[in-house]
C-alpha cells in the first residue's frame, strides 16, 4: 500500500509541476488529493509512541531479566476534579518519563517519542530536575537508540 501511495503521489507531483498547463480547478483537486495521500502515508510510516515503548519493554524484560527493572509510571489521567485531586495528592506528576530503568549502579529515566514527537514543557522541567539530581535522562525514538543507552 505504501508503494501504491508513493506512486500516486509522484504522479500528482508531476501533474502539479505543470501548473500552467492544468486548469486551476483541477489543480486544486490534485492538491487536495496529494494532501490526503500524504496524510495517509504519514500515518502508515509513523510508528506510535506506545508501540515503540512496548518494543523497548519487551526487549529489556527479555534480555535483562534478573539484572534490572523496567517499568512505566502512569503520569497522566483524565477525570473529574475530585479524581484529579486525589491523584495529585497521591503523587501524580505530569511530565514524568515514560519508563524508569533500574540497573545495579544507576537509574535511567527514558522518554519515548516517535520520529517527530517533541517534549512538553513539563517533560523538559522533569528532565532538568532528574539531571540536576545526577541521574540520566534519555529521549529515545526507537529500540536501537534505547539499546545504545544501555551499553
Amino acid at each position: 500500500m505504501v508503494v501504491e501511495i508513493m506512486m500516486v503521489t509522484t504522479i500528482i507531483q508531476v501533474l502539479l509541476s505543470y501548473n500552467t498547463k492544468i486548469n486551476a480547478r483541477f489543480n486544486g483537486v490534485y492538491r487536495l488529493l496529494w494532501c490526503v495521500l500524504m496524510h495517509q502515508y504519514f500515518f502508515i510510516i509513523m510508528k506510535a509512541e506506545n508501540k515503540i515503548q512496548q518494543e523497548i519493554v519487551k526487549y529489556f524484560r527479555s534480555n535483562y531479566y534478573g539484572r534490572g527493572l523496567c517499568f512505566s509510571v502512569p503520569n497522566e489521567r483524565s477525570g473529574g476534579y475530585m479524581a484529579m485531586k486525589d491523584l495529585l495528592q497521591t503523587g501524580l506528576l505530569s511530565g514524568v518519563s515514560d519508563l524508569v530503568i533500574v540497573l545495579n549502579n544507576k537509574v535511567l529515566f527514558v522518554e519515548v517519542k516517535n520520529e517527530i514527537g517533541k517534549q512538553s514543557d513539563k517533560q523538559k522541567r522533569f528532565e532538568q530536575g532528574v539531571q540536576k539530581l545526577g541521574h540520566e535522562y534519555h529521549l529515545v525514538r526507537n529500540l536501537k537508540e534505547f539499546k545504545n543507552i544501555l551499553v
